[in-house]
């Protein structure tokens, strides 16, 4: 799944899922120690062209989505339909390329939230 891929998504995105996804992004975009300009750009790419609905305030957006807790955020993405799971999955893969550099705990925190949310490689085979 290709990124022009992930917005040909079918569901609509509610504000509470958008959060979680980029709550979700911006802790594998830190695992390395270094949040780079490509990484910001791929979330804001990713959170800002799914379909659904959209903030009206970007920096509330962003503020509120770093300040909710994370099991909150994965009550909204366990809930959430199968395939938007697998365009997060598929988004938190491109998050660890798009600095050239796939770190260890990256593929871990990828295959771990794959786990949790129901969600393995054969899925996108």
């Amino acid at each position: 799944m290709g990124l022009s891929d992930l917005f040909k998504e079918k569901h609509n995105w509610n504000l509470d899922e958008l959060k979680a996804i980029n709550a979700l992004m911006s802790a594998q975009a830190q695992i390395d120690g270094n949040m780079d300009q490509n990484e910001i750009d791929l979330m804001f790419n990713v959170v800002s062209r799914l379909p659904g609905e959209k903030p009206s305030d970007w920096k509330e957006f962003c503020q509120s989505s770093m300040s909710t807790r994370p099991e909150d955020h994965f009550k909204v993405l366990k809930n959430m339909h199968t395939h938007k799971r697998k365009v997060l999955i598929a988004s938190l893969a491109l998050l660890a390329e798009a600095d050239d550099n796939v770190d260890e705990d990256e593929i871990k925190f990828l295959g771990a939230t794959g786990l949790l949310l129901g969600i393995s490689p054969e899925d996108f085979s």
